[in-house]
């Protein structure tokens, strides 16, 4: 069987991605970060030089932190998009996850970019 030759993008699964597919959506993963900061402040504060933390506190971190899951996907999605119209060459482009990578056929691949 005889592919056209093309350009091989890999890429990979962002935090964020990587959330979603294990708790199913964005906002199971924030719900789940959630609590995982909220045990780490329950921890935490049982622990007398600890005692005084705010949950308030607590709250704004992890939405701080679930927003850098999110800003870190809007960059590597937009880089995408970005090398994506970059290499527009006259060669189709081909996205594979670098989970594929022991199994793809790359002969006939003129180049390889991986990304991410």
């Amino acid at each position: 069987m005889f592919r056209s030759p093309s350009i091989v993008v890999v890429t990979r699964e962002t935090r964020l991605k990587g959330l979603a597919a294990r708790w199913g959506t964005a906002s199971a993963a924030k719900f789940r970060l959630g609590m995982v900061h909220q045990h780490a402040e329950t921890a935490s504060a049982s622990r007398p030089a600890m005692r005084g933390t705010s949950v308030q506190r607590s709250v704004v971190k992890q939405d701080a932190d679930f927003e850098e899951y999110v800003l870190e996907d809007r960059v590597y999605q937009n880089s995408l998009e970005q090398l994506r119209n970059e290499l527009d060459v006259g060669h189709p482009l081909t996205f594979i996850d670098r989970a594929y990578l022991p199994t793809y056929d790359f002969r006939g691949c003129p180049a390889v970019v991986v990304i991410g």
